[in-house]
């Protein structure tokens, strides 16, 4: 017994339609996966191709999963633009200049518990930031009234590596506490955080001299 007519054509239409959808999804499959690794290229290029300067390698990793991390969105990104970029380190920081800036670290550090104590219990706990900040503020302007003054120096003095060094000394303990400053607005653990990721003052890399210039005029 023949079938009814046009039944026999829906059966091919109804194959024909269930092989497109499989080429569909195929396509679909194919086309998700070439994105993916577009995207992995991408990412791993801007991993890779992170610095031209030269760096350690140990510093070369950490700054490496930095970056890994702040692509997979799992690490707070920050900004800190009075530090050199890229993980350069200061070859002009001597070992006086270091003693010094790990000593002011170690004040700030303790004068940061001392104020979040006080604060602990009040209705604002985070309220001793403002306080915090405000030390910051006079400590670069003592830093810096110190400083020009220096700078005014006779000419026979002034380019002398004795000089030279001074300077530089200040300009580097004035972006510390910028830096500090710049921070803690960002969050309490942005400080930490920046001097875990190889990008920052203490940590014993460059000033950026143009904004610093930009800010304090030398």
């Amino acid at each position: 017994m023949s079938a009814p007519r046009g039944k026999g054509k829906r059966i091919r239409r109804a194959k024909r339609s269930t092989g497109s959808d499989s080429e569909n999804k195929k396509d679909t499959y194919y086309a998700r996966n070439t994105a993916a690794r577009r995207k992995y290229q991408v990412q791993y290029n801007q991993v890779q191709r992170l610095t031209r300067r030269k760096v350690g390698k140990v510093n070369l990793a950490a700054l490496r999963e930095t970056k890994w991390q702040e692509l997979k969105g799992t690490r707070p990104v920050f900004n800190n633009t009075i530090c050199c970029r890229g993980g350069a380190l200061d070859p002009d920081r001597s070992i006086d200049m270091k003693t010094r800036e790990d000593k002011v670290i170690k004040y700030l550090q303790g004068w940061k518990v001392s104020l979040s104590d006080k604060y602990a219990y009040r209705s604002d706990p985070n309220g001793w930031v403002s306080k915090y900040v405000e030390e910051l503020s006079c400590r670069i302007d003592a830093e810096l009234r110190d400083v020009l003054l220096y700078l005014d120096q006779p000419s026979d003095v002034q380019g002398s590596a004795k000089w030279m060094e001074v300077v530089h000394g200040s300009r580097r303990m004035i972006a510390l506490h910028h830096q500090e400053r710049e921070l803690i607005l960002q969050g309490l653990d942005i400080p930490l955080l920046a001097f875990q990721s190889c990008v920052s003052i203490p940590y014993g890399n460059r000033v950026n001299r143009r904004e610093f210039r930009r800010l304090y005029g030398f």
